[in-house]
């Protein structure tokens, strides 16, 4: 079995219910001998319900079998492959958890997202033996959205609140201490900010007052928990948020150094180059070439049934990067 690079695959999450669902019944995969991982600007929940495969994740390979449920954090490249002979069926849930409980307290949402990115291995990985309650859940939000009644996004966004609340509860991080660690709490207000105000000038001196904490304390104390520095967490923020902007093609570079909080354009390339070793305008052409059309072409071989799963602006967005576009213009004239 042979790996072929890493490609990008972005979500553009609406900013009123930052959920998005692959359902019905058309997802299905067989054994690939040769397969390429990806990675997305969100988190990835699958839910699988039936077959075995091997779930590739980083540099690591875990057997899963349905029925289970798998989490990919966001940026970590990763690949479901099935076992040869067999045909898996997945149904996939791409989400922002702190966009979409941004009513939860600092504190709680500091602690979920430093754990949504340190997830790795066996953690994400939920089976019914042990884990029941969460994939009884993760199936309850599938059963909601597929059948749009009601207040579903209501209902969605409760059980994806207690289902985040008992993860961070009953699934603690191996070797970490996100859960427990006393200055989790201390450090919310700085990564509220930080989250909040990435695109204005933020320096440590005014991250640490907001905590309470001396320059150095606060340095020594936010690399403990984040396993980097205070500037590096910010630089996460903004590029990251650069990629969205750079999808959506409508900004030039230097409007988009400026909206992310880069002063110059060269300092925003300096700092992309260092993320994603090549410049944004690279990114942005790459995005745009075949490995996003292979993407996009999966979504237009989607039946309208199941591209309602897909809020309206998603769904201009592809509509937008539709492959087939001037091939029909060509064909109509």
């Amino acid at each position: 079995m042979e790996q072929r690079g890493v490609f990008y695959r972005h979500f553009d999450l609406p900013v009123s219910f930052p959920v998005i669902g692959l359902l019905g019944p058309t997802w299905l995969g067989e054994h690939m001998r040769t397969f390429r991982m990806h990675f997305h600007n969100c988190l990835e929940i699958g839910y699988m319900y039936q077959g075995e495969a091997v779930y590739y994740l980083n540099d690591q390979e875990i057997p899963v079998k349905a029925p289970c449920v798998t989490i990919a954090p966001p940026h970590a490249p990763h690949m479901m492959n099935a076992r040869e002979g067999v045909i898996c069926g997945w149904k996939w849930l791409y989400v922002d958890p702190i966009q979409l409980l941004h009513h939860l307290p600092p504190k709680t949402s500091a602690m979920l997202n430093t754990y949504q990115y340190q997830l790795q291995g066996s953690e994400c990985i939920l089976g019914p033996e042990y884990d029941s309650e969460l994939c009884d859940m993760i199936g309850l939000i599938i059963r909601l959205m597929e059948k749009g009644q009601g207040d579903w996004q209501g209902s969605v966004r409760g059980i994806f609140q207690a289902f985040f609340l008992m993860l961070l509860s009953s699934r603690p991080l191996s070797g970490k201490t996100v859960h427990n660690d006393r200055y989790e709490g201390i450090l919310a207000p700085a990564v509220a900010d930080m989250m909040e105000e990435y695109m204005h000038d933020l320096t440590i001196h005014e991250l640490a007052v907001s905590c309470h904490l001396s320059d150095t304390h606060f340095r020594r104390v936010f690399k403990k928990i984040y396993g980097m520095g205070p500037l590096e967490y910010l630089h996460t923020i903004r590029i990251g948020r650069a990629c969205a902007l750079l999808f959506d093609g409508e900004k030039t570079i230097s409007e988009i150094a400026d909206s992310v909080g880069y002063t110059t354009p060269s300092t925003f390339t300096r700092q992309f180059n260092r993320f994603y070793g090549m410049s944004p305008s690279q990114w942005r052409m790459k995005m745009a070439s075949e490995e996003n059309e292979v993407v996009v072409r999966y979504f237009h071989s989607l039946p309208p049934a199941v591209q309602k799963f897909f809020p309206d602006e998603y769904l201009e967005q592809l509509g937008n990067l539709n492959p087939f576009a001037k091939q029909e213009e060509t064909e109509e004239n």
